[in-house]
């Protein structure tokens, strides 16, 4: 599998101050070196226990206060996603990035999550795609997707981008997983 977009393309603020932190949030058992690991279970021995579906997060106090927030695979198992991304949003300063790892909608691994995640799922945090598609801004935060990145499942990998691509759009089962970098507007 590629290496994560979190570690090919640096979207944080260059050269951050000290007092800005990067966070990992679940971090379960794979702790990111640099990073503040916020986990649920005290068992992963992460440096905050906390609920990440129990708002505001107590453990955030600043607004702020971040310059990078790693997701893996808990974006499908938020309960309320608006409340999770203006938390997100608050504790990002601006140009921040959140980086979201989660099972691609049509793979068999998206089965009994909360949601399913597609690429067009973060487009309503865009208040541009909003006012662009006549929509509401209801929001309270505002990102911009910066890039996205598909991992094919193995037996599609060798093939053309081209093949890929159809079968990404017809298929299920082709692409295992997606990638996000989303920058905050401030």
């Amino acid at each position: 599998m590629p290496e994560p977009l979190v570690q090919q393309e640096d979207f944080s603020v260059a050269d951050a101050p000290s007092y800005l932190i990067k966070v990992n949030m679940p971090c379960g058992n794979k702790k990111m070196e640099g990073y503040l690991g916020v986990d649920i279970s005290p068992e992963v021995k992460p440096d905050i226990v906390a609920d990440l579906n129990v708002y505001p997060w107590t453990w955030a106090e600043k607004d702020n206060e971040a310059f990078q927030i790693h997701s893996s695979y808990f974006i499908e198992r938020v309960i309320d996603l608006d409340k999770f991304m203006e938390e997100c949003y608050r504790i990002l300063v601006p140009m921040g990035t959140l980086n979201i790892m989660a099972n691609y909608y049509t793979s068999i691994s998206a089965i009994n999550k909360v949601r399913l995640i597609s690429e067009f799922t973060f487009q309503r945090f865009n208040h541009d795609w909003l006012k662009q598609n006549n929509k509401e801004i209801k929001i309270k935060c505002n990102f911009e997707n910066v890039a996205t990145r598909y991992y094919y499942n193995p037996d599609w990998e060798p093939k053309a981008d081209v093949a890929r691509e159809w079968a990404r759009q017809h298929y299920f089962n082709v692409v295992k997983d997606i990638e996000f970098t989303l920058r905050t507007i401030k």
